[in-house]
């Protein structure tokens, strides 16, 4: 409730609201009207929620999010319990639902995007039925690369998050993207991809495949990784891919490179080091 001059705003959760605005308009006109049926609300949250058909019967269960379906059968086959399916960033009650759907003492919490990390914290505080650790993951690699090293014998969370840290600090992420160049629109270069890793620009390239190439080989030459996952969507077309794994058969690359196809992508690729 909140009073302005003459003025009141009320917030009511009622399952008949034609007798609460009947019994309102008894004091007054209404000046703004919003009624929504949280009902139906629910109902379309919970549906965006998958549920691992073996929940855990250990400590504790993972929670994490996913941009897609794809992504979301994807981690729950690799070994979390309940995974949120949003485009964007999931909110403070989307997790609280999917809290619901465990019944570990401890939750771990995979958000998966800067913006998920602060609505996992908000729940995290409301939550009172289990508790609830929130690891800071940023993307879809952090959680592709910590779920099969989680030991769900543990029992003890903070050896859990721990390991998950470690997984997560020596992995390296570069994402490559494509921009247009408006300087000059009749250049023949109308269109290059460069590749990143926060801000460092990695390589840059007039094709998807060879921007790529060039990437990995930089990164290996810095640092010593055994694993590259590639992560693509499908409007990356199978040649491209095809180019890309052998160019780096022809470079004499070590590293073992495993393609993960996705629904979508927020880059082209998404090349992760491990």
């Amino acid at each position: 409730t909140v009073f302005e001059d003459d003025k009141l705003k009320l917030h009511i959760h009622t399952r008949t609201p034609e007798k609460v605005m009947a019994f309102c308009h008894r004091y007054g006109e209404f000046l703004n009207l919003k009624v929504e049926n949280m009902t139906v609300q629910h109902t379309e949250t919970v549906k965006n929620i998958l549920c691992s058909d073996t929940p855990s019967k250990g400590h504790f269960s993972v929670v994490a999010v996913a941009c897609d379906s794809v992504v979301q059968r994807l981690f729950v086959d690799m070994g979390a319990d309940v995974v949120i399916r949003c485009e964007e960033s999931a909110s403070p009650k989307e997790f609280l639902d999917a809290f619901e759907n465990v019944s570990t003492p401890e939750i771990l919490v995979f958000p998966n995007s800067s913006d998920s990390i602060l609505s996992a914290m908000q729940a995290q505080k409301l939550y009172k039925d289990a508790l609830v650790t929130v690891i800071p993951s940023r993307g879809i690699a952090e959680c592709y690369a910590s779920l099969p090293i989680i030991d769900f014998a543990e029992t003890d969370i903070k050896r859990v998050a721990d390991a998950v840290a470690e997984t997560i600090n020596n992995l390296y992420v570069v994402n490559i993207a494509r921009r247009k160049n408006t300087m000059d629109p009749s250049s023949s270069q109308l269109e290059e991809y460069y590749a990143f890793s926060r801000k460092d620009i990695i390589a840059i390239g007039k094709t998807l495949e060879e921007t790529a190439v060039q990437a990995i080989d930089t990164v290996l030459q810095t640092y010593c990784k055994d694993i590259i996952t590639v992560f693509h969507g499908r409007h990356v077309r199978r040649e491209q891919l095809e180019k890309m794994t052998a160019a780096l058969e022809n470079l004499g690359i070590c590293a073992e490179v495993f393609l993960v196809p996705l629904e979508k992508t927020s880059s082209e690729l998404i090349l992760s080091f491990e």
